[in-house]
């Protein structure tokens, strides 16, 4: 009805304004032929700008109706996405949520919008690590962080993406944050470490079984590793893995003889010879296992040393991991300072000097400084 009225108001001036031309031009020159060539040129120049209305106005039609169809799509496409979805402000506040932040949480719009993401989700403080405190200061999109919330005392885990959006000044004027719900997945995970924790378990079990010495053996090494590896500052999935080849590192003794095992002389050449077998035999015994991998390599390269003289392989420095290196020394440190069945237990002042004899040469540099620096505090005395 609007756009009839602009219509009609446009063609009455329109109108009006021809005929005052008109009247002016038969009353300064007369009826003739040139008043005629006038008006025919007015009304050409009328026809082209009602012409160039109607399609502009045409045009502007469509594009409204294409934004009208955009923001349409956007807004369904936010609405069902497969996670929950939140714009916020640059304060953290929340200005819209998906359908699945209103399940996630219990709220409704009306009942979050205006308050501070952390106050909904967490626990009314900025998270440690924020994703959305990292994207507001690098301006770039943030990716695949792990959080953790609780709702009706059941945790909830889910994996969080930060998107920043710039105005037309490149500014950011808002961001979404988005919350894929990954809780099944983690229990799935949790689920399978434990698993994976009791064939450890009954596979160091089945080491002690058939020689009670190596199974104290192990896990002492596997408590020396652990502190050296915290002093290095690995990680938590390296250290799980370097726990995990500590417990397992001789499990390839079981392939060797027991007479040469418990023999209280030292091993001649040949027997010698047949020990040095069980570094291959325990990775056999594992490498097929898909989440052993690591752990497998390390058993392998356990008797390796720094500047390539060990075996099975002789590697070198880099080319042993350095879980397999850490286990070197460990292993070292706990056989001298423990009773072996053809001598008794050094103290830990012959230890230190004949490892650090080897410092750069069967050992790397770096871990028997983080033994000696656990020894010295004698953070290492209560292990063995």
């Amino acid at each position: 009805m609007k756009k009839n009225a602009v219509l009609l108001c446009f063609v009455v001036v329109s109108i009006n304004i021809f005929s005052t031309i008109i009247h002016e031009l038969v009353d300064y020159h007369g009826n003739n032929f040139f008043i005629l060539l006038h008006s025919l040129s007015f009304l050409l120049l009328l026809l082209i700008a009602y012409t160039t209305f109607v399609e502009n106005r045409k045009a502007a039609r469509n594009t409204q109706s294409k934004i009208k169809e955009s923001f349409d799509a956007m807004k369904s496409l936010f609405m069902h996405m497969p996670g929950a979805v939140m714009t916020l402000k640059k304060d953290f506040t929340i200005i819209e949520v998906n359908e699945l932040v209103k399940s996630a949480t219990g709220f409704n719009l009306s009942e979050i919008q205006g308050k501070k993401c952390y106050d909904v989700l967490g626990n009314g403080d900025i998270c440690c690590d924020c994703l959305v405190q990292t994207a507001l200061a690098s301006g770039k999109p943030q990716y695949g962080t792990r959080i953790k919330y609780e709702k009706d005392s059941k945790t909830i885990y889910g994996k969080q993406t930060v998107i920043p959006i710039r105005d037309e000044c490149g500014n950011i004027e808002y961001l979404y944050e988005i919350v894929t719900d990954i809780t099944q997945e983690v229990f799935l995970e949790k689920e399978n470490s434990e698993i994976l924790m009791d064939i450890v378990t009954s596979l160091a079990h089945l080491i002690e079984t058939r020689d009670p010495s190596t199974g104290t053996h192990c896990i002492n090494v596997q408590r020396i590793a652990l502190l050296i590896g915290e002093i290095m500052g690995l990680n938590n999935a390296v250290l799980k893995e370097l726990s995990i080849a500590a417990i397992l590192h001789d499990i390839g003794k079981i392939g060797i003889p027991e007479s040469i095992l418990n023999k209280p002389e030292r091993l001649n050449a040949v027997e010698f010879l047949i020990i040095q077998r069980h570094p291959q035999i325990g990775y056999n015994a594992i490498k097929h296992i898909k989440r052993l991998q690591v752990v497998s390599e390390a058993i392998l390269d356990h008797h390796e040393h720094y500047n390539g003289e060990g075996y099975p392989n002789g590697k070198k420095k880099d080319e042993i991991s350095m879980i397999a290196r850490i286990l070197t020394v460990a292993d070292v440190y706990e056989a001298l300072t423990s009773d072996r069945v053809y001598r008794k237990a050094m103290s830990t002042k012959q230890a230190v000097e004949i490892i650090g004899k080897g410092k750069g040469r069967q050992f790397d540099p770096r871990v028997v400084d983080a033994l000696f620096e656990l020894v010295y505090t004698k953070k290492i005395k209560q292990i063995c």
